[in-house]
């Protein structure tokens, strides 16, 4: 899944004497990586001919079915060298970004439940999303965000304890009717 565009610019490859055109995505799947390609600028039409391969974080070569000779190769080494601290501060940015949009997913999804008198679903997803507020990525959001989440989080399950605690109290008043009844 891409995540963030995070660079696009031109260099000039000596050995080849030719000009290419370098992108870096940063991509998702279980992990993030970089999704690199380029590309001759003299290429025009159905001549373009892409080489890509795609990189951890680190920096390292991860495709081993990998279209990008030695030279590129290298190109984006440096790249990711140079530009390190930027990338880091993009890929937090990224995952910033998209952990606040499934927390606001996820207290969509816990109100609605609640107000459909699903408790028992209403239940899983609050747990999800104290799950997702416990995650190291959580620690880095504004405390203007997570803190209300948190305490209306909070409010919720000792809510949850107290009707709990009622529909014991009316399963006793249950049975002593129907004891009552059975006299």
């Amino acid at each position: 899944m891409l995540i963030k565009k995070m660079y696009e610019g031109f260099t000039y490859l000596p050995n080849r004497n030719e000009i290419w055109k370098v992108f870096v995505s940063l991509m998702k799947e279980k992990d993030y990586f970089y999704s690199t390609f380029a590309r001759n600028i003299s290429d025009e039409g159905d001549k373009r001919t892409y080489e890509y391969a795609y990189f951890n974080l680190k920096g390292e070569v991860v495709d081993f079915d990998c279209k990008m000779k030695s030279d590129l190769i290298l190109l984006f080494h440096q790249l990711f060298q140079e530009n390190n601290n930027q990338f880091m501060e993009e890929i937090q940015m990224a995952t910033q970004a998209t952990l606040e949009k499934k927390i606001k997913a996820v207290l969509v999804e816990l109100g609605e439940l609640m107000k459909a008198h699903k408790d028992k679903e209403a239940w899983t997803k609050a747990g999800e999303l104290n799950g997702l507020l416990k995650t190291e990525e959580a620690q880095n959001l504004t405390a203007g965000f997570v803190e209300p989440v948190r305490k209306e989080l909070s409010g919720y399950y000792y809510v949850n304890g107290e009707i709990n605690k009622l529909h014991k109290q009316l399963y006793a008043k249950a049975n002593k009717l129907i004891e009552l009844a059975n006299q």
